[in-house]
């Protein structure tokens, strides 16, 4: 970069840091539609959280780009959203479910954990948090 432009770089590395987390997280989100489709097609009985734990989810992942672009930026209402939707759709699974009802729990899930290491967490810490809101 150029020297004018040499303090940006922090925010260079906040993106580079974060670059594989949201790359899992896009994976995560194409299994987890898959997951969807399948429990559409099959008529599979899916509990009221999971849509709910879905939208949570997904207004925690809208979140990331504004989180990344500054620097000290607030990140515990997405960290909240992700934590919320784990422990929605762990609720889910209260009673046994379906295949396709089991795997977006799943996704869901690891999808938390893959917000939480784009924000910043470290592995042991964000598998920590999902674990402790809901299995």
């Amino acid at each position: 970069m150029s020297p004018v432009r040499r303090h940006e770089l922090s925010e260079v590395d906040r993106y580079i840091d974060a670059t594989p987390h949201i790359d899992r997280l896009a994976r995560d989100t194409r299994v987890l539609c898959r997951a969807v489709r399948g429990a559409i097609e099959t008529d599979a009985s899916v509990p009221n959280e999971l849509p709910d734990a879905i939208r949570e989810l997904a207004a925690a992942v809208a979140e990331l780009p504004e989180l990344l672009s500054k620097t000290g930026g607030d990140k515990g209402e997405s960290v909240s959203r992700a934590l919320g939707a784990a422990a929605s759709a762990r609720q889910a699974l209260s009673e046994p479910g379906e295949l396709p009802v089991i795997q977006i729990v799943g996704q869901v899930r690891s999808a938390a954990v893959d917000v939480l290491r784009a924000l910043g967490a470290d592995r042991a810490e964000a598998d920590a948090h999902v674990r402790a809101v809901g299995g």
